[in-house]
């Protein structure tokens, strides 16, 4: 089994995936399907636990969290592959550190409303020669709508420029009123 690898790490997650051993439709010589599904899992000091319980034969994985990542946290990572006779053996380790996760971006503030309209801006992070952290390659805003029903965020974009700290969100119908 191949060693993962780290797709992407930003402060509430860490995007894994690995190469299949091979085309999940083939069979062994009993009928048995060669792959069924793979099993990640994570070390982050006390042990291994799966991060995947029910398995997939998708080879890639993004472990999240609601809160950031504590910085200079480690963490390794393992793979397994799986068919009907029973688990392979584990891939050789990933290690990672959180150390390099950009801080929390500050003074988030709404510039300006429309009925169809938001602009936000943000402070710029400190970069590499500042801080010592990598440079920071593009911002994530997201956004949750606050009703009750609704648990989760919702992407709106990643900046392709770091040094663009300002973004308007155009709608097609107007925003409630009472936008905070």
């Amino acid at each position: 089994m191949n060693k993962p690898s780290v797709d992407y790490i930003d402060p509430k997650a860490i995007s894994i995936s690995w190469v299949a051993l091979i085309n999940s439709t083939q069979f062994d010589l009993q009928g048995f399907e060669l792959i069924t599904y793979y099993t990640l899992e994570v070390d982050k000091g006390s042990g291994y636990e799966v991060l995947n319980p029910t398995g997939s034969i998708i080879t890639n994985y993004i472990h999240e969290s609601t809160t950031p990542f504590t910085r200079n946290t480690a963490f390794k990572y393992r793979v397994a592959a799986s068919n009907p006779v029973g688990f392979g053996a584990y891939s050789d380790e990933l290690s990672l550190s959180t150390d390099n996760v950009p801080s929390e971006v500050k003074n988030l503030a709404l510039v300006s409303t429309l009925p169809k309209q938001i602009k936000i801006k943000w402070d710029a992070l400190l970069l590499e020669s500042d801080t010592g952290r990598d440079t920071v390659i593009y911002y994530k805003l997201e956004y949750h709508d606050n009703l009750p029903s609704t648990t989760l965020w919702t992407e709106l974009t990643k900046s392709s420029n770091p040094l663009v700290l300002e973004f308007q969100h155009d709608v097609d119908s107007p925003f409630p009123a009472n936008i905070d």
